[in-house]
């Protein structure tokens, strides 16, 4: 006997209880859906909140990071460190509460970034105190050539090179132009051709050319220092831009998703409703 023949030749009073029933099991199943998405809604909620957190702590360390730059304060680079840290913690405890490879992803970006961010930093402070150290011997260095050549009438073009030389070493530790470099060694060996060509007697001509020299060297190592540093701050900036991008996709994303899921909740709870009523 087909199915339609089997209901039609049920009572009423059955017709209705299997009615009821089924009514009763897709309320059920519809108050379950909505229920789940409810609770998916509440926990992505925790999850926005923490990357919240994450990012707040990102940014934090970024401010503190400038702001050390800018006047190297050991305050400053302890905060951004610690900034860093707190947000990578953060990021392992998530890691745990989410199970999409792209928010892993994320997170695994947080987590080595942030542990790199941080080494970076402490790199960055050693090669600015290094840095520093070499452009106050480059300082010592130029005055000394500037007062042995204050005594020596004879070797005014090398002291008319050496002007010149001290314009390309402003020009590059203050600007960052590179053609400085090129336009201090021209400077350099003029004023070394000069002190050779000159009549002075042999043991200056050693002495000043001495002097000439070492101004050189510390200018060339301060330009390798420099050069470092701002390899490594590029580095350091790029990896918090990296990160503060991580979290602000995964935060985006799971702001969309927890739409979704309150969207859905409302939906099946008013399914429900209709069916009961």
């Amino acid at each position: 006997m087909r199915l339609p023949q089997i209901f039609t030749s049920l009572s009423i009073g059955r017709k209705l209880g299997i009615g009821f029933a089924v009514l009763i099991i897709l309320s059920v199943i519809t108050g379950s859906i909505g229920l789940t998405a409810l609770d998916n809604y509440a926990d992505r909620g925790d999850v926005v909140g923490l990357v919240g957190a994450m990012e707040t702590n990102l940014l934090q360390a970024r401010l503190a990071e400038k702001s050390f730059l800018m006047e190297a304060a050991d305050d400053d680079l302890a905060k951004a460190r610690k900034q860093s840290a707190a947000a990578g913690q953060i990021a392992e405890s998530l890691s745990h509460q989410v199970s999409n490879s792209t928010d892993q992803a994320r997170l695994a970006t947080v987590m080595d970034g942030s542990a790199h961010y941080g080494d970076l930093l402490a790199e960055v402070a050693t090669t600015q105190t290094s840095r520093d150290e070499t452009v106050k011997k480059l300082e010592v260095d130029a005055r000394k050539t500037e007062s042995r050549l204050s005594t020596e009438d004879q070797l005014y073009v090398a002291s008319a090179a050496l002007k010149q030389m001290r314009r390309s070493e402003r020009n590059f530790l203050i600007e960052g132009d590179d053609k400085a470099i090129k336009a201090f060694d021209d400077a350099n060996s003029r004023a070394l051709k000069s002190v050779k060509s000159s009549f002075v007697d042999k043991s200056v001509k050693e002495e000043v050319s001495g002097l000439f020299q070492a101004y050189s060297d510390s200018f060339h190592s301060a330009v390798d220092q420099v050069r470092k540093t701002h390899t490594l701050e590029q580095d350091m900036i790029d990896t918090a831009r990296s990160i503060l991008q991580a979290t602000n996709d995964m935060k985006q994303d799971q702001l969309a998703k927890m739409k979704s899921d309150h969207q859905s909740a409302i939906v099946m709870i008013a399914v429900t409703m209709v069916i009961v009523i």
